[in-house]
């Protein structure tokens, strides 16, 4: 059996079946973090995957399209995930906007509506899938707090606390003393 863990699920189920000598692949791994239901169906399907999900749409997939394959794992339990609010730094809306203005300049306005609405969804998401992201090599740590997000030629960089703070967004090419210098961001919150 192989497996396909979805992404509402921690990337430390692939452990969970790996130690019982089930092949398994965190979706994350091998595809994007935002794709529909639909591409992750189709994946496990050419790929001989079972999909390991939180999530009732599969099934209902399965069940209106009358597929055979991919099987669907549902693990019904309540609230799976362990979230955190999300906040950003001065720095980081800076950095918005220069990517904007960059963009719009030389992409126009589509490309960089689409773009910049990527960015912001990966944001978003870090209230959950906070962990699923790697550690960022420029700035380790024992408890691996600071973690980056690759989004096409940008490296957001977000640190774990009791809550998530995104503090900066860097183009790939950047340079390490530059990624470095996000530990020195400060989050300021009006009261």
């Amino acid at each position: 059996m192989r497996i396909l863990i979805d992404m509402n699920l921690s990337p430390r189920w692939v452990d969970v079946f790996v130690r019982h000598n089930i092949e398994a692949v965190h979706w994350s791994s091998v595809g994007r973090a935002y794709a529909s239901d639909i591409e992750i169906m189709a994946y496990a399907k050419a790929n001989n995957y079972a999909v390991f999900t939180h999530d009732l749409d599969f099934s209902a997939i399965l069940a209106i399209n009358h597929y055979q394959k991919p099987s669907v794992i549902q693990i019904r339990v309540g609230d799976i995930v362990n979230r955190k609010d999300v906040v950003s730094s001065l720095e980081l809306e800076n950095d918005i906007k220069e990517i904007y203005l960059y963009s719009l300049d030389t992409f126009g306005r589509r490309k960089d509506d689409e773009y910049l609405d990527s960015l912001k969804h990966h944001i978003r998401q870090l209230s959950e899938w906070y962990l699923m992201y790697p550690e960022c090599r420029q700035l380790p740590t024992k408890g691996k707090i600071y973690r980056r997000v690759i989004v096409e030629s940008h490296i957001i960089i977000y640190r774990i606390t009791e809550r998530i703070e995104v503090l900066r967004i860097f183009h790939s090419a950047s340079s390490n003393q530059k990624i470095r210098s996000a530990r020195t961001v400060n989050i300021f919150f009006e009261n």
